[in-house]
């Protein structure tokens, strides 16, 4: 891994805080450095954000889509849950998961234009996080198709005369 400076840290248990003066080349920062650090708010309350979906997404039925969050602190295993009416209510889509950042989903067959996600943490429900706004899962849209039926090869018209041309269509096909 290279650390770029003044972006890379690295603690020893010398109680010695080191930090990127150049690209891989290492300082002493802080001595003596103590745990929890005290220009790190090591107390604060974890803390879960959702990222995706987030407000305005709109998800088609079955497809395969990633919800998305981040935490900061301790933060165990997580429940995602949905909802299709803006947040009163919640479904569960997995009661406890690793806290990996990315759950894979695929999109329920319900279509609403009402959408939230909720992840929280499985335990005890605190921390969590709500999409900012609402998204969208809509029906999936059929791929509207022409199939000819005559001729379909192999005939042997004379010219100047009249044969009916015959197709089938499936979907919603303009003229």
């Amino acid at each position: 891994a290279t650390c770029m400076k003044g972006v890379g840290y690295w603690a020893t248990d010398t109680q010695t805080l080191y930090r990127a003066k150049e690209t891989n080349v290492w300082e002493v920062y802080y001595r003596p450095y103590t745990y929890p650090h005290p220009l790190r708010n090591e107390s604060a309350s974890p803390m879960l954000t959702v990222t995706s979906p987030n407000g305005g997404e709109n998800w088609t039925v079955g497809a395969a889509k990633s919800i998305t969050w981040f935490t900061t602190g301790t933060v165990g295993n997580v429940k995602i849950e949905y909802s299709m009416d803006g947040g009163s209510t919640y479904a569960t889509i997995a009661a406890s998961v690793a806290n990996s950042g990315s759950y894979a989903w695929t999109v329920p067959s319900t279509v609403s234009a009402n959408c939230r996600v909720r992840v929280s943490e499985a335990t005890n429900g605190t921390p969590s996080d709500v999409s900012n706004a609402v998204f969208s899962i809509a029906a999936q849209v059929a791929t509207p198709t022409i199939a000819l039926t005559s001729p379909n090869g192999g005939e042997s018209w004379t010219a100047g005369t009249s044969h009916s041309i015959t197709w089938t269509t499936s979907g919603t096909v303009g003229n």
